[in-house]
């Protein structure tokens, strides 16, 4: 019984639903750059282990409902942020509710994990390659990327394009092929999650890639050697996003 908590407790913190998301969002705050990266990358590995060896399923059931409250908040809260790195850690406390959702209906979490983690490394990594280049994340500290950053622009669209539609794919599968287990009500609230996050991320393209330019600021583009990395990450990820498919809805 006390085993059992404290794993419930991990996986709360690990893959975080509110309120156990406040501490969770606190503690990856205190990351920058690729050590953010890598810890929210930890976190979200071994959450999704614990989370597949679970098998309390009322508990499951109960934890998703909240869930689903929570990755709706967290969407919406997508909306007002004002630096790249609070986005990613929102970002990621919106799809640890999917995890929770993903898990009541029998889904397989290292698919999950896979095809959420690769979208989230390519955006970690364009966002430490700003922090690195400027010294801070802050959307109106630059703008109008797109005309001085080409390369960096394209991956930001794809990376962005690739955390909207994502969670799609679990949020299909329990809308049509799980609709007797959940309330109407529940089905309408992943629909607007999704919809939320779409709102966010088309917002966040627009603050970034548009506009003009400041000059007195010195800009740096990709370097070839990190437009590979990133170009074959985003081509496994649409990869493996067609093996979720298959495996998962079709």
């Amino acid at each position: 019984m006390l085993e059992e908590l404290l794993t419930t407790l991990a996986v709360l913190f690990l893959l975080p639903i509110f309120p156990f998301s406040m501490l969770s969002n606190f503690i990856l705050s205190k990351f920058k750059g690729l050590m953010l990266l890598f810890v929210l990358s930890s976190m979200f590995f071994t959450g999704a282990l614990l989370l597949s060896s679970y098998e309390n399923q009322t508990v499951i059931v109960a934890i998703s409902v909240v869930a689903l409250f929570s990755t709706m908040f967290y969407a919406l809260r997508l909306l007002s942020v004002s630096h790249a790195y609070s986005y990613l850690i929102f970002y990621y406390s919106t799809i640890s509710g999917f995890a929770w959702l993903w898990k009541s209906v029998d889904g397989e979490m290292s698919v999950f994990f896979i095809a959420f983690i690769l979208p989230i490394i390519g955006f970690g990594f364009l966002v430490a390659f700003l922090d690195k280049q400027f010294k801070t994340t802050y959307f109106k500290a630059f703008k109008g990327l797109g005309n001085v950053m080409p390369r960096f622009s394209v991956l930001l669209v794809i990376s962005i394009v690739a955390l909207i539609f994502t969670p799609y794919f679990p949020g299909f599968r329990i809308f049509i092929e799980e609709v007797v287990k959940f309330d109407i009500y529940y089905l309408i609230a992943i629909v607007i999650s999704w919809l939320l996050i779409s709102w966010s991320g088309i917002t966040l393209i627009e603050k970034l890639i548009y506009g003009v330019a400041q000059r007195k600021l010195h800009y740096r583009d990709l370097s070839p050697l990190q437009t590979i990395f990133l170009v074959f990450l985003y081509l496994l990820s649409v990869g493996i996003g067609f093996i979720f498919m298959e495996v998962n809805l079709g």
